[in-house]
């Protein structure tokens, strides 16, 4: 089917799928920003390998899944992930994730070594910091809706037309919250290194994270390792398509799956 589909789960529809594959060489799931929707990947395999089918995860509260509760506990939305990608793994996987998703890769990667599971072929972790650095954002538990509507605006992302529209924001703020909040109450706990190569991507002009923040990433990994930058901002996955996605297709392309 050419059409874009939903995998529905027990808890609602965790999964969009822009291209249905009927036996995919290599899947792709892909965990969008914090309050960002699947939908954000719906033109993407058009751009990637004939034979690779990307999945976007769409968490509760966003999109087609407004009316869900959002997550505010990180645990409890990891062992929901872990129930929602079990019968979905059955082909060699990849994951990638940006900013608040990158979060979520690396710690379900983190996840599935420990307890013996199938790995991920290479988690690609985009516009985040290595795990044992300071977090330079703001936490929205001692913030009212202005102000942290005020911290979205300076961030960028979110569409002049939705940010200055208060009944839109009124309708997306709980998933941008708990996000946040996810993000705030989050602590990385040391372990061990992963067997799983890591390719750490992110935008040229996003400040304040340094390539230094991105190489740092390096000594999570006792497999490979790679920093490569792209035009634009924090939010370069909106503007930098034209060299994003050709250096994906390239990547997966010469994955030994």
């Amino acid at each position: 089917m050419s059409s874009a589909q939903e995998m529905k789960g027990p808890s609602g529809s965790w999964f969009f799928v822009p291209r249905r594959l009927p036996n995919p060489r290599v899947r792709v799931f892909c965990f969008p920003y914090a309050g960002g929707s699947a939908t954000l990947f719906r033109d993407w395999p058009k751009d990637l390998p004939g034979d690779v089918e990307l999945i976007g995860v769409q968490l509760p509260g966003r999109a087609f899944r407004l009316k869900d509760p959002p997550f505010t506990q990180m645990s409890s939305l990891l062992d929901e992930l872990e129930n929602q990608l079990g019968p979905n793994l059955d082909v060699p996987f990849v994951f990638w994730g940006h900013s608040f998703g990158a979060i979520l890769a690396y710690e379900l990667t983190r996840r599935f070594e420990k307890q013996g599971r199938t790995l991920p072929l290479m988690a690609i972790l985009s516009g985040r910091r290595a795990p044992h650095l300071p977090s330079t954002g703001f936490d929205v538990r001692t913030m009212g809706d202005d102000e942290f509507i005020e911290e979205l605006r300076k961030l960028g992302g979110t569409p002049d037309e939705i940010i200055n529209n208060r009944r839109l924001m009124n309708l997306v703020l709980p998933a941008l919250r708990a996000d946040f909040e996810l993000l705030n109450t989050w602590q990385h706990e040391p372990g061990q290194t992963l067997a799983v190569p890591l390719r750490i991507v992110g935008g040229k002009e996003d400040l304040p994270i340094k390539i230094e923040d991105l190489e740092a990433w390096g000594q999570y990994t006792r497999s490979g390792f790679s920093v490569h930058l792209f035009k634009g901002d924090h939010f370069y996955v909106h503007h930098a398509e034209d060299e994003l996605l050709p250096w994906l297709s390239t990547t997966l392309a010469n994955l030994s799956a």
